[in-house]
């Protein structure tokens, strides 16, 4: 699988389609063209999901919490020798 598909909520982010299926296909644009709004709605939601957790913010945090492992590591090593 993926990274997008992994990121990619099925039905709220999306529309997940199975390789090489024409019909499956065929069925979701139609899905969006029976109804426009639909594309803004999954679109607001993707964008919603990008920034929560992709964004400057959550890149800080996970780069903070590696950051602090580390330190937590090291100083158990200097307690033990």
């Amino acid at each position: 699988m993926s990274a997008a598909c992994r990121d990619l909520y099925n039905g709220k982010t999306g529309k997940l389609i199975q390789p090489e299926n024409a019909e499956e296909l065929a069925e979701n644009i139609s899905f969006f063209a029976a109804d426009n709004s639909r594309i803004a709605v999954f679109g607001k939601e993707a964008s919603k999901h990008a920034r929560d957790n992709f964004g400057i913010d959550k890149m800080v945090q996970n780069v903070r919490s590696i950051y602090d492992k580390i330190l937590i590591t090291n100083s158990k090593l200097k307690i033990e020798n």
